[in-house]
């Protein structure tokens, strides 16, 4: 079964950049990965919210294929998050975080969720990373991204939850901070060493590189983006690589080699390139997976 499990943060957004402010939009890192990769397999999201957040097809789209057995509402809020933007995008401030429900969030897996062959962990504590990849399938293929407040806070069950996944998404600043090093080079075979057998490195508007012990490959962007909103940039990115590799791996088995790792990073530019053209999930809830394809077909690869 190639449904994706995917847990992260579900949040309501406050937004102010030089283009404008959007208050208590739909956001947080599983609502951005799953509006890119129900566009191309079902998504079992798993995570908790609180009775303020809107009807799930309403926040993440009707045409979404996703399962919302494992989403829990809870009496109380829904975690917030509030961010202003350099005028370039380039940087942003966090303004205020409200973890609500989602503060005694525990993962636990029910139905289909335990046999999915596609794990998606997204940037949350590595102890809860852990406790999914212990109750998954233990064949399913799966990818984890993190940042710097988890490498520098809970480095060691980190490094253990990266050792048990086959594909880790980072960017480059993490990659470097993560390993010591001071050459990207060493701290890919660094990582590579402890276990995950791809590496994908975001680099933002400079594209992004798939690794594999002995094979790389660069995928650039779309170059005609509107650019209006970075949140949910890589959450998107990710969604778009994951989508494809569930919708084209063989459903009797998740092991996917080099070829498709290549081919996906040009669907997680085009979903990201979506994701930034609009205030939250609005463009990206405007686009098809036909759409996606459009755009993946006209990025360098």
């Amino acid at each position: 079964m190639n449904d994706i499990l995917a847990v992260g943060s579900v949040a309501l957004d406050t937004i102010e950049n030089s283009t404008g402010r959007i208050d208590d939009t739909p956001g947080g890192s599983l609502s951005y990965f799953t509006c890119a990769a129900a566009l191309f397999k079902k998504v079992i999201p798993l995570c908790a919210v609180g009775t303020d957040f809107p009807p799930f097809s309403e926040a993440w789209g009707t045409d979404r294929k996703f399962d919302k057995s494992n989403l829990s509402v809870e009496e109380g809020r829904t975690f917030r998050w509030g961010g202003k933007y350099s005028k370039d995008l380039d940087f942003r401030q966090t303004l205020f975080t409200e973890l609500g429900v989602f503060e005694n969030f525990e993962p636990v897996l029910k139905g289909r969720a335990k046999n999915a062959g596609f794990v998606f962990l997204g940037n949350i504590s590595p102890h809860l990373q852990l406790s999914v990849i212990e109750q998954s399938r233990k064949d399913s293929f799966k990818a984890l991204d993190t940042m710097n407040y988890w490498i520098d806070g809970f480095y060691e069950p980190l490094i253990e939850a990266i050792s048990k996944v086959d594909l880790l998404f980072i960017n480059d600043q993490e990659l470097l901070h993560i390993t010591g090093r001071k050459t990207e080079t060493s701290s890919i075979l660094d990582i590579l060493e402890l276990g995950p057998r791809y590496l994908v490195l975001k680099k933002g508007k400079n594209g992004a590189f798939a690794f594999s012990k002995d094979r790389y490959s660069f995928a650039g962007i779309y170059k005609d983006t509107a650019l209006i909103d970075t949140t949910g940039a890589g959450d998107s990115f990710a969604g778009g690589v994951m989508g494809y590799l569930a919708s084209t791996a063989d459903p009797a088995k998740t092991r996917i080699g080099w070829k498709e790792v290549r081919n996906s990073l040009v669907y997680g530019a085009a979903a990201a390139s979506y994701a930034v053209e609009g205030f939250g999930l609005s463009s990206l809830l405007g686009a098809s997976k036909k759409d996606i394809e459009k755009r993946a077909s006209e990025i360098p690869l």
